[in-house]
């Protein structure tokens, strides 16, 4: 008896009658897929989702490929759904995630699952039956015959389900679930291989290939494993972060019952906030946060005399320290929810300082977007306020003190978000210098207090960012040749980092007594190591550019000056990295630390080609 041959004209009618059914499920499953991914918790580590209904030309070339079809719902993919992971190692928390809470919805049902060339280590995981049984009972019945190993000569990794739903009459939609990387291996197997069975010659280039690629994903996996480690250790790191600097009032806003000297609210809040400007560096240890919560009990003691709902000062005064408490206690949950009520009350609409403070905890807690909506809102009321006050103004010298705190923590923060950012930070930090200067040209806008909070910490932070962005700009060859270039791109970019780099040394030149101090602050040490090692590199080019053109004109002229000069200057960095790897960096942040020993590295490795330490010397990078 012969079988009825599949036609085109049958495939189209099929997909015009059930394509619909088709898509709705793929879009039922990728929403549930999509929730896990985004959720704010506990979120499934999964790169991205994308489905497709097979196309009526490729449907019925399968029905040819496949004589043994006898009807179109024989090919188990119609409706086809890729779920891809950035690194392998992200495939079974994934896998876990789609058996519990996605492929046991009541109807949706697990027909097969196949693992294609998965080592044994990894099929021990994915065939675990306890983990079957619990929850996806109704396929563990049939486990032997339902959950196949199998190998392909292309060598690609990835996990294929068959589910069957009955959400738009019963259809079976395959789920394939791999790394990106295998991804892409698996689109060019497809289409060199499966699609055209002729190549067969390619079959063992493939295999050969693939044991490269699998060395490719172990790696990458391994890189995601340090960034996360990284990571870890930065969160832990920020759970002791306390607010940046403390910020002083107006006096146009300061409660007046705190104005008088002689109250005993008075005296409480000037010991409470004598307390908290002695805090030093970021991170606020146990013995400070108890110090910190002592002096303001005492303020607290003497409140009940005062009327908070009649005298709105004071009580924003003592929100707002409610809130900075909290803060420097650890707990930002408490902090965040004052300052965001404060935020919101119109009464308090021309405030920035919550706005900022509540930046600051987004921050921390990684949600970025939040953070700097908050940031925006503090520097709009900034601007403002400062636009339409005298420079000598008391209320206007205070405020634009807390403009340049304010400024030079953006900075930092940008910089932290990565290169893209660079320019960003580059930006705040030289409206934070804009404001500095401003102080420092009127001699009664600065206490002693907010002068060690400018000198010498400003020229090194605008020296820093200056010298990261000259980096990202400069193309690495030598500046003398680029300026004379005749593409008018590369003359241009060799102005630019030209310029640049006269800025860095202008406020290099500011730092000697900083780094002439007994005990150097790191960040000194580190800008002063990369400094000269950039100096270096800008002299190694210059030599090199010399060589080819003696070579050229084969004569040598004017190159060993800047050798010379360039091992100076290596030899000065190098004194500055032993400098910096004795420093106490515990009260900085972990990506500094992190930055500073790439910088360790890069300069040590360096002196070490040129002799200038020995090659089995290990200076200790932690």
């Amino acid at each position: 008896m012969s079988v009825k041959k599949i036609t085109y004209f049958d495939v189209e009618i099929f997909l015009k009658e059930h394509g619909g059914g088709y898509e709705e499920i793929l879009k039922s499953v990728d929403h549930d897929i999509i929730k896990g991914r985004d959720r704010s918790k506990n979120k499934v580590p999964l790169y991205s989702t994308k489905y497709r209904l097979k196309d009526k030309n490729s449907l019925y070339l399968k029905m040819k490929r496949k004589p043994k079809y006898t009807k179109i719902t024989d090919a188990t993919d119609i409706g086809g759904m890729r779920i891809l992971c950035l690194f392998e190692q992200d495939l079974p928390e994934t896998f876990m995630f789609l058996l519990k809470e996605v492929l046991s919805v009541k109807h949706r049902k697990i027909l097969e699952c196949s693992l294609f060339n998965f080592d044994a280590t990894d099929i021990d995981f994915y065939s675990d039956k306890q983990i079957w049984e619990k929850f996806q009972p109704d396929f563990f019945k049939n486990f032997n015959k339902n959950f196949k190993i199998e190998k392909k000569t292309s060598g690609y990794r990835s996990i294929h389900f068959l589910l069957e739903s009955s959400f738009e009459g019963e259809k079976t939609i395959e789920i394939q679930l791999r790394s990106l990387l295998q991804d892409v291996w698996g689109e060019i197997e497809h289409n060199m291989l499966y699609k055209q069975a002729s190549n067969h010659s390619m079959s063992n280039m493939f295999k050969w290939l693939q044991n490269d690629l699998a060395n490719v994903d172990s790696m990458l996996s391994q890189f995601k494993e340090h960034e996360k480690k990284s990571l870890e250790g930065e969160i832990l790191f920020n759970e002791n972060f306390g607010p940046f600097s403390f910020m002083g009032y107006e006096k146009i806003i300061f409660p007046k019952g705190l104005q008088n000297s002689a109250s005993k609210l008075s005296r409480a809040s000037d010991s409470y906030v004598k307390t908290c400007k002695s805090r030093k560096g970021p991170v606020v240890k146990n013995e400070k946060k108890n110090e910190i919560l002592t002096a303001f009990k005492t303020v607290k003691e003497c409140l009940p005399k005062y009327d908070l709902r009649k005298d709105t000062a004071l009580k924003y005064w003592v929100l707002m320290e409610e809130a900075y408490v909290s803060f420097c206690l650890g707990n930002r949950k408490e902090a965040l929810s004052i300052y965001n009520e404060i935020c919101h009350n119109e009464l308090y609409s021309d405030r920035y300082v919550p706005r900022f403070r509540a930046g600051e905890i987004y921050y921390l807690e990684e949600k970025h977007t939040e953070a700097f909506k908050k940031f925006d809102e503090a520097e709009l009321i900034l601007e403002g306020q400062n636009s339409h006050r005298e420079n000598n103004d008391p209320v206007s010298i205070n405020r634009t003190f807390n403009h340049y705190l304010i400024q030079t923590k953006l900075a930092l923060n940008f910089w932290r978000m990565g290169g893209e950012y660079l320019p960003l930070s580059l930006s705040h930090i030289t409206q934070a210098a804009n404001l500095a200067r401003a102080l420092q040209n009127n001699p009664s806008a600065l206490d002693d207090d907010k002068k060690s909070m400018i000198e010498g910490v400003l020229d090194n932070n605008v020296c820093w960012f200056n010298l990261e962005t000259f980096h990202r700009e400069w193309s690495g060859d030598s500046i003398s040749v680029d300026l004379k270039s005749s593409d008018e791109k590369t003359s241009k970019r060799a102005k630019l980092v030209q310029s640049r780099m006269r800025v860095v040394k202008k406020n290099f030149k500011l730092l000697p007594d900083q780094l002439n101090e007994e005990c150097p602050q790191s960040n000194f040490l580190d800008t002063a190591s990369w400094f000269f090692y950039t100096q270096y590199l800008i002299e190694m080019a210059e030599h090199k550019a010399n060589l080819k053109a003696a070579s050229k004109r084969q004569k040598s002229t004017r190159q060993v000056d800047h050798e010379k000069r360039g091992l100076k200057y290596l030899t000065m960095a190098l004194a500055y990295v032993r400098k910096l790897i004795s420093s106490d960096r515990g009260a900085i942040r972990l990506n500094s630390v992190r930055l500073q020993n790439e910088h360790l590295k890069q300069i040590t490795l360096v002196a070490k080609q040129h002799g200038l330490l020995p090659k089995s010397s290990n200076l200790d990078v932690f």
